[in-house]
This record gives structure tokens, C-alpha cells and sequence, in this order.
């Protein structure tokens, strides 16, 4: 069986199911599509808002390709709680890597908090670049690294391109 199959033959056995934001009690939820897209989302039953994180299985890999947070429950921790609980998840599946892409500072700044490192892309296997769809011409080239990253962040205006995040979540 392959990790894509015990993906699809399990059901969601995270402890706790649910994350809990002052009222809210935010029950969650992971989804995946047969092409091994996925959304592990927690969303209030009482008015929808919620956070979720979105992205892609390969093998052992998964790429992470979307974050969201309602703007009302920002600042609270639930999406690194959520982002914890679903790297146990993937960890349980034999999921050992996971890379991020993001362009945003705030999003980078994020992962970096929650233990991810920045990785050159160009230091990454061409043939797992191609099985996670990560295309290389839309990266920032500049930033290889946390310490080229904190040496930007405060720029005023400064635009950034794709940054490839990583960590290991699993043992090989």
C-alpha cells in the first residue's frame, strides 16, 4: 500500500479533532482529492470562520501551497496550532517532508516561527521539483536562506518572489 492509498483509507484521528478559539469551538476537517490535493481546514459551525492549510501529496513529500485565517481570529495562535496538529497527521501517514512556497512576508515569517527553514530551490532535485510542481522560474533567487530573509523583511516595497520552505517532519 502506498502512503497515498493509507492517505485515503484513513479516517481523520487527530487528538484533539477540534481547535478552540474563545467561544469558538472549531472542529476540523481534512479532505483530500484523488489527485492528492489537500485542505486541513478547522471552521466554526456557528458563522464559518476558521483557518485552513492547503496543498499537495507526492510520495513522502508534500508541498503546502495555501494558507488562510479569517481576519477575526488572527493573532490567537490557531494557525500554528492547526499547523501542528497537521504535521502529526501527515507524520502518521509516512509523510517526512514538507516543503511551503510562499511570497508573501508575513507567510514566510510564519513558517520560519513555526520551525521551517528557507532552502535554495535550485538546491532541490529536479525530478522532485517536477512531482511537487514547483517551477523555478517563479522563485526569489535572492533569499537562500533565513538569514538573507531577516536581511529583507523590513524592506519597504521590497517584492518578493517564491520562497522555498522546508522541514523534516519524519524520520528516514
Amino acid at each position: 500500500m502506498t502512503n497515498h492509498d493509507q492517505f485515503h483509507s484513513q479516517e481523520l484521528v487527530t487528538n484533539p479533532s477540534k481547535i478552540e478559539s474563545g467561544e469558538r469551538n472549531l472542529p476540523i476537517s481534512f479532505r483530500v482529492a484523488d489527485d492528492g490535493t489537500f485542505f486541513f481546514n478547522a471552521t466554526s459551525q456557528e458563522d464559518g470562520k476558521g483557518v485552513g492549510i492547503g496543498g499537495r501529496i507526492s510520495g513522502e513529500k508534500v508541498k503546502l501551497n495555501f494558507t488562510r485565517a479569517d481576519s477575526i481570529l488572527r493573532g490567537e495562535g490557531l494557525s500554528s496550532k492547526l499547523l501542528a496538529l497537521m504535521e502529526d497527521e501527515l507524520g502518521k501517514i509516512g509523510i517526512k517532508t514538507i516543503y511551503a512556497t510562499f511570497a508573501r512576508v508575513d507567510q514566510v515569517g510564519f513558517y520560519l516561527a513555526n520551525g521551517y527553514r528557507i532552502m535554495p530551490v535550485e538546491s532541490m532535485p529536479e525530478q522532485e521539483r517536477t512531482e511537487l510542481a514547483i517551477d523555478t522560474e517563479a522563485f526569489d533567487i535572492g533569499i537562500k536562506n533565513d538569514d538573507d530573509f531577516d536581511g529583507i523583511k523590513d524592506q519597504t516595497g521590497r517584492r518578493l518572489g517564491q520562497i522555498l520552505l522546508v522541514k523534516e517532519i519524519g524520520k528516514r
